[in-house]
């Protein structure tokens, strides 16, 4: 229900903002008529740019100032580059050129519509200028490779223009816009938010449009921002349907006969199951909060009931196949920096994307011991997280910190940077990766090409720590989950795996003496202490080893079974048993030969395996008095 004043807010229409305002905005280099980018403040010092200057010089006095103004905005947001021969600004000399032969009595951007400009802009260029369009190719979800014309770059640079002199003189509310700049409303984003913006104009009823903007304004501090445009992605279906119908629909015609019509309009569409879920999910929230709130006349009562919402698939773990890591590997040099860097760190850690591009150029730290450990923001848990990492990966991040520091000094604080300086985008990842798989004939079991998804390396990790043997409670602190029902999705029984459990329930492990270990605690109660001194721990042909895994040589090389750091159980019984008779070949040689140095270190290596095999063959067959 609209009060009088929402109406009054509804019908402003673009608010003169005097462009003063906006010069006095500018300072430095950034008021003057001619710029001389060596002179830029935003200079990283590490950058070589070479003599770069541009002139406002359009016949007003008022539109040079937004000009001025939108380039210095798109400069200090990190949207343009300085580096190299400042591409950004030749494309402006472009359109001020343009506007001088097209527009000379023109005294701002907003005397015309943007579609009026870009059309104008786009004949000026084939005329005089010579268009640039060219032939571009990307990778398409089922990893087969389009063409398509990309338009010449200088009109995406008019367009940038406009929409930043539009952005700054438009001073109503910011909820009372169309597009919202979620900056402007307080709102966190995180990395992975690729866009600032909530656009509302493809809702086409104006009561609809307006009700939504109440809800999704109610939402921004609970939710992402990513969440909230979600939200309203799944409500234009609704405004779609709505359409679609041969009568007028307000907000007081919604009735539960309406809601069957789009139950039955969403399950003969081509949305898929989890998508006509969040359809009616976010539906029934916005009606429901609408009506509390009083935002619009929707009747007070459930409209959508539990039953009527598909049911979701459960989640089940979705790891990179053996084979195709096998591929990767293989193919790996192949793919640009710091792309590679990137795919090394999620392999071992699996972490999300956004954590991953986040990652701050000083990420690394060291424990008492000299081992290495990972520090990263979770965004979605809202906390920061720390990891042990293995030495190589630690020198292998020492390496990209290095080249980091080399091209922008201090001025960049991300590990990996995009050409501007900023974080890497998902988008940008996942595009590297797959033209790898389409490049290199990455395939899958079925032989089809293979598209990876940058989570998936997530769901890898979780799933082999699960599968050699890593206690749940230890992957949900290693992964940073919030809840164990997060971990379960990687905890899949198959039949085998309750096999191997239900023989392993009765297994002792012992040390190289014999001596049963009870369960190894770590020398630290601190749980980064744990996952050093276990989950890192090395694999054995014939037991484990208590050390953690580290870059260097083991201190005792080929002296397994004489080092107190030896651990082994009856699933190696076989190996252990042919190993004492190897052993007691090499003795009797060494006998027989004198060689008194192999006697003394095989006598012990063969006491030793005496003793592990008989504790593991009586432990075995003694019964158990446990229930």
């Amino acid at each position: 229900m609209n009060t009088d004043v929402e109406v009054q807010e509804i019908q402003l229409v673009l608010a003169d903002r005097d462009v003063e305002e906006l010069g006095d905005q500018l300072a430095g280099v950034w008021a003057a008529d001619e710029w001389d980018m060596a002179e830029c403040p935003l200079l990283p010092d590490s950058a070589t740019l070479g003599h770069v200057s541009i002139s406002f010089d359009c016949n007003s006095l008022s539109l040079n100032t937004e000009l001025k103004y939108a380039c210095w905005r798109k400069f200090e947001e990190g949207r343009w580059s300085l580096n190299g021969t400042c591409s950004s600004l030749a494309r402006v000399r472009t359109v001020i050129r343009f506007l001088e032969k097209e527009a000379p009595d023109t005294e701002s951007l907003l005397e015309r519509d943007l579609s009026d400009w870009l059309s104008a802009f786009e004949a000026h260029l084939r005329e005089r200028e010579s268009w640039c369009d060219r032939e571009a190719t990307y990778i398409d979800k089922s990893q087969k490779v389009r063409q398509y014309r990309q338009p010449d770059v200088r009109i995406s640079a008019l367009s940038q223009l406009y929409q930043v002199v539009q952005n700054a003189r438009d001073i109503r509310p910011e909820h009372v816009k169309d597009i919202w700049d979620v900056r402007k409303m307080g709102a966190s984003l995180t990395p992975a938010d690729l866009s600032y913006r909530l656009n509302f104009t493809q809702i086409s009823q104006p009561w609809l449009r307006q009700a939504v903007k109440h809800y999704v304004r109610y939402l921004l501090p609970l939710q992402s921002v990513g969440t909230c445009r979600w939200v309203i992605n799944t409500l234009n279906h609704f405004s779609v349907f709505l359409d679609q119908l041969p009568r007028q629909v307000q907000a007081a015609d919604i009735d539960r006969a309406l809601i069957t019509e789009y139950l039955a309009y969403l399950a003969t569409s081509q949305l898929g199951s989890k998508t006509r879920q969040n359809c009616l999910v976010h539906l029934r929230g916005f009606l429901e909060t609408s009506t509390r709130e009083g935002w619009e006349d929707f009747p007070d009562r459930r409209l959508i009931y539990d039953e009527d919402i598909p049911k979701r698939p459960s989640a089940v773990p979705r790891p990179i196949p053996e084979h195709v890591l096998a591929q990767l590997d293989q193919h790996l040099d192949a793919l640009p920096e710091p792309y590679r860097t990137m795919v090394i760190v999620l392999r071992e850690c699996g972490m999300r994307v956004s954590e991953l591009s986040s990652l701050s150029l000083d990420c690394l730290s060291q424990d008492q011991d000299g081992d290495w450990f990972l520090r990263y923001y979770q965004w979605k848990m809202k906390k920061e997280h720390v990891i042990p990492i293995t030495a190589d990966l630690a020198s292998v991040i020492r390496v990209q910190q290095q080249v980091v520091r080399d091209r922008w000094g201090d001025s960049c604080t991300v590990l990996f940077p995009n050409d501007k300086g900023n974080r890497l985008t998902k988008s940008l990842i996942s595009r590297a990766l797959n033209r790898l798989a389409y490049e290199k004939d990455i395939r899958d079991a079925t032989g089809k090409l293979f598209r990876f998804r940058v989570h998936e390396f997530r769901h890898t990790v979780g799933t082999q720590m699960i599968r050699n043997g890593v206690k749940q409670h230890h992957v949900q602190r290693y992964l940073g989950h919030e809840s164990p029902g997060m971990t379960m999705m990687y905890a899949e029984i198959t039949d085998q795996d309750l096999k191997r459990a239900f023989a392993e329930y009765h297994q002792l492990t012992v040390d190289v003496t014999g001596k049963i270990i009870e369960e190894e605690r770590a020398v630290d109660a601190a749980d980064l202490q744990w996952f050093k001194k276990n989950i890192m721990a090395q694999a054995l042909p014939n037991g484990f080893c208590a050390l953690p895994a580290l870059a260097e040589p083991c201190p005792f090389p080929n002296a397994c079974l004489t080092c107190a750091n030896f651990r082994t159980n009856a699933t190696f019984l076989d190996v252990l048993e042919r190993e004492l008779e190897a052993t007691e070949k090499l003795l009797s040689k060494a006998r027989a030969n004198n060689w008194t140095r192999q006697i003394e270190m095989n006598e012990r290596v063969q006491a030793n395996l005496q003793r592990i095999i008989t504790s593991l063959e009586v432990k075995d067959h003694e019964p158990s008095e446990k229930c």
